[in-house]
C-alpha cells in the first residue's frame, strides 16, 4: 500500500510542476499578444461549453501550489472551495 501511496504522491508532485510550467507559458503568450490571461475560462467556455457547469471536487491544495487563484478554483469547482 505504501508503494501505491508513494507513486500517487509522486504523480501529484509532477502534475503540480507540469501545471506551473503550462501556466507560465500561457501567461507569457498572453503578455506577448496583449491579452488578459483571465480569458482562460472564456476560451474554455467557447470550445468546451460544459466543462465548468457542475460542482466538482478538486485538489485545492495541489492547484494552489500550481498557482491557481481562489477565484479560478471556484470557477473550476463551481462551488466555494477557499476563502478569498
Amino acid at each position: 500500500l505504501s508503494t501505491i501511496m508513494d507513486a500517487l504522491h509522486r504523480i501529484v508532485d509532477e502534475e503540480v510542476a507540469h501545471v506551473q510550467k503550462g501556466d507560465f507559458w500561457f501567461r507569457y503568450a498572453c503578455d506577448q499578444n496583449g491579452i488578459d490571461p483571465n480569458c482562460y475560462f472564456e476560451i474554455i467556455e467557447i470550445y468546451y461549453p460544459s466543462t465548468f457547469k457542475k460542482p466538482r471536487n478538486i485538489n485545492v491544495k495541489g492547484r494552489q501550489a500550481s498557482g491557481f487563484t481562489c477565484k479560478e478554483l471556484q470557477q473550476i469547482a463551481h462551488k466555494p472551495v477557499c476563502d478569498s
